[in-house]
Parts: C-alpha cells; structure tokens; sequence
C-alpha cells in the first residue's frame, strides 16, 4: 500500500513537472502574416534616425514620432512619440540606438492586416496615441514590411527605410533580440578628424550628464598632437546607455581648427578620453581608451568598423571613415 502511495505521487509529481516544463510552455514568436494591434505593440523601437521636419517650426525642437500604417486600409494602428521615449531625439539627422522603446495603439485603431508602412513624423499636433493630422510633417514612408506565419520577414531585424534613406528605423521582438551595435555612416571625403558615433555607460556619478569633452592626444608625447570637442545635447547626446551615430562633430585643435588627418600624422599613436560633466556643476567622470591597445590616428579613420573602446566596458567611440585611408 505504501508502495503504491509512493509511486502515484512519484508519476503526479512527473506529469506535473512535464507539463509546467514542456506541455504550458509557449514561444515569444511573433508571427503573421495577419498583424494586429496586438502583434504591433509588442514590438519595439530598438534604433531610429529621423532627418528634417523642422523648417516651418518657430523653435528647433525635434518631436519625433513613428506610425505603423496597414498599406490596404491606410489605418494608423500603433506609434511611438515623446511621451514613450522618444523626446531623447533632440536633432534631425542624429541616430539613435539601443532604445527599447515600445509601441501602443493608436487611438481608435482597430483590424488587422497583412503589410505595414512605417511612417516617420515631425508632430505638430496631438502626440501618439493620436493618429497624423495635417499639421504634422511626414518625413516619409519605408515601403511595405511584413511578417510570415514562420515569424520571419523584414519587420523585425532589419533596417527600414525611406526612399531616400535619410530616415530609417530597427524593430526587435518575438526571437528577435536589441541590436548591440550600429552601422556607421558612409565615409567623409575631407580628412578631419570627425566622431560618427558615441555610446556610455552609467557615469560613476551623481548628477544628470549634461556636458561632454572629447579629446584625442598623443600618446607617447612626440608631437604634442591634441584635438578636442565640447558637446551637449543640441547636438543630439542626451543621456547614456544609448548609441548615437551620425553625430558629425569635428574635432578641433588648440587653435580652434578643424584637425586634419595627414600621412604625417596618421601614425601618432594616441588615446582618447571622454570627460562627462553633471548638473550640479562640478561632477566630472573620465572615460579613456586602453593605451596598450596602442592606436594611431590612422586607425581610427580607417577602422573598417571598428570601435574605440573605453577601459572596463564604458562604452565606446567611432571616427567618420576618411575616404582614401
């Protein structure tokens, strides 16, 4: 009898921990090809660039949106604005990483349908959750993008752009996963020493970021080469742990010109270091790349996608490719 008692609670104990472990479970896929308001929300903005839409505007604020338009109906069924993350985008033409910024309904929407459109707005009227009117400006639409019954397509995971490829945007869900990196931009044609991109971590400090001092220098002290850059978030950085590329901002030297890169000059090794300065006016966190790794001024404008990278993982910088390094 007592064998018997054993050996029913052994197989209930069995068929429980096979159903919780194998029967209940279910997959995070996102599949198609019907998209609803359902399935559309459960995606989220990973990375996103936006360009122009401020030229009628009376300030110089960007207020970017993202709307996802069904390509039959023409419904606006889900977007993302600055009440869901995107009020860190403060310049046109600056792109934006590691966002993880999700998508709601817009209000009303409804249906479902088998491609999308993904809208890219400059708001000047209501914020999403309201669909576009005719005061905003639409900055263009990506072809349509759609998801198979496999949950594969180009909705998730791709690069989605506009015609013109001057405003583009990088979904993740479902097996989907955050992009760790970011593509840099095309190569520069005048050889200054110019950041593309920058990423950081939490500063080890009290205070908001507010201002930020980029500076490469000579290494070995040879040459005395020294080049720097002060930025805020007019020029798009605003905060950490986001990648922000295509940022365009030229490294100056001691005189207030531009650094140039030259064959006499391109094989200084040099390390670079950024200063981050808080709001309360005093905090200061330095962030330096390895000198060990022993770089040269060479390397970073022929990186051929390589980053810069800041001692114990704080982040890194990326130089515009010079075009004939």
């Amino acid at each position: 009898m007592k064998k018997n008692i054993l050996l029913s609670c052994f197989l209930l104990f069995t068929s429980c921990f096979l159903f919780f472990s194998c029967g209940s479970s279910t997959s995070n896929k996102l599949t198609g090809p019907d998209l609803d308001v359902g399935k559309l929300t459960s995606i989220k903005i990973d990375q996103i660039k936006l360009t122009g839409g401020l030229e009628d505007d009376n300030d110089t604020a960007l207020e970017a949106a993202v709307y996802l338009r069904c390509k039959e109906s023409s419904k606006y069924l889900a977007c993302a604005g600055q009440r869901h993350g995107l009020d860190l985008m403060k310049m046109s033409g600056v792109a934006y990483g590691k966002l993880d910024i999700s998508l709601v309904p817009v209000d009303g929407a409804d249906g479902s349908c088998l491609d999308v459109e993904v809208v890219f707005v400059e708001k000047d009227s209501n914020d999403c959750p309201n669909t576009v009117t005719g005061d905003d400006d639409i900055l263009g639409t990506s072809s349509a993008v759609s998801i198979d019954e496999t949950g594969k397509g180009d909705l998730l995971g791709s690069k989605i752009t506009t015609a013109d490829g001057t405003n583009w945007v990088r979904f993740f869900g479902g097996d989907t996963e955050e992009a760790t990196d970011m593509e840099p931009s095309g190569a520069i044609t005048d050889a200054i020493l110019t950041l593309n991109q920058i990423y950081f971590t939490k500063p080890d400090v009290f205070g908001k970021p507010t201002d930020y001092k980029l500076v490469v220098k000579d290494e070995t002290g040879s040459n005395g080469f020294r080049c720097e850059a002060s930025f805020d978030e007019t020029f798009g950085v605003t905060k950490e742990n986001i990648i922000y590329g295509g940022l365009g901002i030229q490294l100056l030297d001691e005189s207030k010109a531009p650094c140039a890169v030259t064959t006499e000059n391109r094989t200084t090794i040099v390390t670079v270091t950024l200063t981050i300065l808080t709001d309360d006016g005093k905090t200061v966190e330095n962030l330096v790349t390895d000198p060990k790794d022993e770089s040269t001024l060479g390397d970073l404008v022929d990186n051929d996608g390589m980053r810069e990278k800041f001692t114990d993982d704080a982040g890194f910088v990326r130089f515009s490719h010079i075009d004939g390094f």
